[in-house]
This record gives structure tokens, C-alpha cells and sequence, in this order.
């Protein structure tokens, strides 16, 4: 899961720089971004220490605890909740389903040919998972 893609990217950060690393965990040709969608997010993460961002992915994403840990408290959540993932996130797709199916009536929308940047790789689609959500608010 994340704990070991989060270490990796980290041990690559410290071995050949947040570009490389970059290149190859976020924003390259698996990451199923359009040539803007990479530029924007490479953009991004330049903006950024590499040491910095080795520590948060080894300090808070590699420690972070799965749904199934969460689940009792997911079931307290009594508030409308939409989870958006992308189809083709291979990370996330589970852990997405199993978080809205741990939460009290939350919606699920999984988005086609998107990957874990789903709001930059499919906007049109994301924004309107989100406007529909919206339109149960009012």
C-alpha cells in the first residue's frame, strides 16, 4: 500500500533528486495525466524541498493507518460525504471503496480514465461528482 510506495519514493528522493522520483511516483507516463495536468503538478512538487518531501512521505503518508483501522470511527460520520476516486488509481481504488462503504451514506464515484490526480486528469467529470453533491445541500 502507500507505507511502501511512500518509503520507496522517499528512498529515491534521497538517491537521485525529487525530479527522478517525481518522475517515475507522480506525475510521469503511469500517472495518467495530460502533458498540462504533469506540468502543473511537477511544478508543484519543485517547489519543494526534496529532504522535505522525504520526510512527510516517511513521517506522516508511510504511518498513515488504513480504513480498516479507521472503520469504527468512519461509522460515527453523520455528514453528507462524496469520495472521488479515479478508475484507474491502483493505489487508492480499494481503500476509496472500502472509505465510503465505512461511512454512513456516503456516494462513491469512481471516475473513467483518471488516476489518483482524478480533479486534473478528468476535471469536467470531478467537477460534476462535486456539483451533484452540492445540489443534495441545497
Amino acid at each position: 500500500g502507500y507505507a511502501a510506495v511512500a518509503e520507496r519514493f522517499a528512498d529515491r528522493i534521497d538517491a537521485d533528486g525529487l525530479d527522478a522520483a517525481g518522475a517515475e511516483f507522480v506525475w510521469g507516463p503511469s500517472s495518467g495525466l495530460d502533458p498540462a495536468g504533469a506540468k502543473l503538478v511537477r511544478q508543484g512538487f519543485l517547489e519543494h524541498q526534496a529532504h522535505a518531501m522525504a520526510h512527510v512521505l516517511r513521517g506522516v503518508i508511510a504511518v498513515q493507518p488504513d480504513v480498516a483501522a479507521l472503520a469504527p470511527s468512519l461509522a460515527a460520520v453523520a455528514v453528507p460525504t462524496l469520495v472521488v476516486v479515479g478508475a484507474r488509481d491502483r493505489m487508492s481504488l480499494a481503500s476509496s471503496r472500502a472509505l465510503a462503504a465505512a461511512i454512513p451514506g456516503a456516494r462513491l464515484v469512481e471516475i473513467p480514465d483518471a488516476g489518483h490526480l482524478v480533479n486534473l486528469a478528468q476535471p469536467a467529470a470531478f467537477n460534476a461528482a462535486v456539483r451533484e453533491l452540492l445540489a443534495t445541500l441545497a
